[in-house]
């Protein structure tokens, strides 16, 4: 004989020997001694749940046309004060602030 958890109706548990090794077994409920409004929220959880649907809707709008590198600088990392960057004007801030943060800053010697 095997200890084996049983647990009733209510929810509480007790402990027996069972013939076969098993750790837990649930009694079923009787839906005939439950109220209209408790035998509505037992159905319902019996249901099938409905899967959330997400629906990924991040527009990347950036376009490598809008933003135009003239010249990058050729020699170091640092471009000449005369290089720079000329924007699109359908460029949007944030396409911009991006480009120039990737930008290696001028030294100010």
């Amino acid at each position: 004989m095997y200890p084996t958890k049983v647990v009733l109706p209510d929810g509480s548990s007790i402990v027996v020997r069972y013939h076969e090794p098993r750790k837990i077994i649930k009694l079923p409920l009787n839906l005939a001694e439950l109220s209209e409004e408790e035998k509505k929220i037992r159905l319902e959880k019996r249901k099938p749940k409905q899967k959330v649907k997400i629906i990924d809707d991040l527009e990347d709008n950036y376009n490598a046309k809008n933003i135009a590198l003239v010249t990058t600088g050729v020699r170091g990392c640092h471009p000449e004060p005369s290089q720079h960057v000329e924007l699109n004007v359908q460029a949007t801030r944030f396409e911009a602030k991006r480009f120039m943060e990737g930008m290696p800053q001028q030294r100010s010697d």
